[in-house]
């Protein structure tokens, strides 16, 4: 579901949108309408056991800032992307 069908009102800062979650949610962010390039996420409740940050199988990005060269960040199959 899009944010605002939980009541959740973005704040969209420049080129940034940030919202909070309060509890667990699956969200769609859809930006301009576009139904195709989408962001899901599926925000469950804090894990007791985190994966490694050096697991090979896991593109870990731990508390902070993260950028990419390109803009882009592309998932290969079979990664988990752990924030």
């Amino acid at each position: 579901m899009r944010p605002d069908s939980y009541g959740i009102k973005p704040e969209l800062l420049g080129d940034t949108l940030r919202f909070t979650l309060d509890q667990p949610h699956n969200v769609v962010v859809q930006i301009n309408d576009d139904i195709f390039d989408c962001l899901h996420l599926f925000a469950r409740a804090t894990e007791k056991k985190k994966p490694r940050p050096d697991d090979p199988n896991v593109l870990y990005y731990g508390p902070g800032v993260h950028t990419t060269a390109d803009g882009y960040l592309n998932v290969p199959s079979g990664k988990t992307v752990y924030l």
